[in-house]
């Protein structure tokens, strides 16, 4: 029974994008965004004279239960992504108060899942991630607060209060730290919308807004409501997940136990777990090639579903806003290729210095 509710492998849709709806339908439960009475002050005048907001608000929290079941449990995955959609964007023009980008975020992603397509459905995914750093860096990059520090300024010195950068401000001349900080954010913007556009640097384009949004969480100490983790989220539409994985563990207590719950860990069934009693090394075969160590547990935590489901879990966490980014800055300097490299160089290099012994 246990085994079936985490049985993700009969799905229609490719694992990156399935995994992509079940960690979108799932974030506004976790921010609240159906569990407050947001209809009052509508965008439009209209909606005052239905009148009727409670019945309205039930409804909507009635039709995204109805929608996050059907999603979550591979029941109807469009449709619910559809339901959700147009209940969050019901919230969302139902008041003008709690008008949010990151919820229309979520929206616009939801309804691109829910027309997916095999032949298209990535490309508009991945060209929406595209329109949103493009949006936002030339926005800024024509903005005359953001070009001369002046927004930057503002937010970190008066809004933020952050010490950090007030000593450092200081030292410097007059918005010069501002500037820099500002023209990076903007550089970096547009540099993702690039690297996105090419296969080749999308692993780049991830790093860097990893890194990007980390440092933001770290700076001011909050995830922006759902963005950081909608971003994150819709990184995967980048990642190309491989049918079947094999890692060759050494056998230990925890190999054991890795193995017996892989079916948790792993619900789309895509990893194959070979216990080796005759080596003490961690071996993975991708796409036939093999990777050792160090870089095998990189590969391993990049295409392990739950790890995603952590990330998001931590980012949707209540407070403790700059743990979390260090967390993630930590994350993502670990999975660096150079990383893995020299660890596993370290690794070699303390075997044979304890062989010579």
């Amino acid at each position: 029974m246990i085994k079936h509710f985490f049985d993700l492998s009969k799905t229609k849709f490719p694992t990156n994008i399935d995994l992509m709806y079940k960690l979108i339908v799932i974030l506004p439960i976790f921010h609240h965004y159906l569990f407050k009475n947001y209809l009052k002050l509508p965008f439009l005048d209209f909606i005052n004279e239905i009148g009727n907001f409670h019945l309205i608000y039930w409804i909507v929290i009635l039709f995204t239960i109805i929608g996050i079941t059907i999603t979550l449990f591979n029941i109807a995955p469009k449709i619910g992504s559809a339901m959700i959609a147009f209940c969050l964007l019901t919230i969302t023009i139902g008041c003008r108060s709690c008008y949010s980008d990151s919820r229309l975020y979520i929206v616009s992603l939801l309804i691109l899942l829910a027309i997916y397509q095999k032949d298209f459905g990535v490309k508009l995914l991945r060209w929406q991630v595209i329109i949103l750093y493009f949006g936002s860096g030339i926005n800024k990059l024509l903005d005359p607060d953001w070009q001369v520090g002046i927004y930057m300024d503002n937010w970190l010195d008066y809004k933020m209060n952050f010490s950090l950068y007030k000593e450092f401000a200081t030292i410097l001349p007059d918005l010069l730290l501002a500037q820099i900080i500002s023209w990076s954010v903007i550089v970096i913007e547009l540099l993702i919308c690039f690297c996105f556009t090419k296969k080749t640097y999308f692993k780049i384009a991830i790093w860097l807004g990893i890194v990007m949004h980390s440092s933001s969480i770290v700076i001011t100490n909050h995830t922006f409501g759902s963005f950081v983790a909608t971003v994150i989220i819709s990184y995967l539409a980048f990642l190309e997940w491989p049918k079947k994985i094999i890692i060759s563990l050494p056998k230990t207590k925890v190999s054991s136990f890795v193995k017996k719950y892989n079916h948790i860990i792993d619900p789309y069934h895509t990893i194959q777990i070979l216990i080796n009693s005759s080596s003490q090394k961690i071996e993975l075969q991708l796409k036939n090639r093999w990777y050792l160590n160090f870089i095998a547990l990189q590969q391993i935590i990049i295409y392990t579903p739950i790890f995603y489901f952590l990330v998001v879990l931590l980012l949707v966490l209540p407070r403790y806003g700059s743990i979390k980014g260090i967390i993630l800055l930590v994350i993502s300097v670990l999975l660096l290729p150079i990383v893995g490299k020299l660890l596993n160089y370290l690794f070699t290099k303390s075997i044979k210095h304890s062989g010579s012994n």
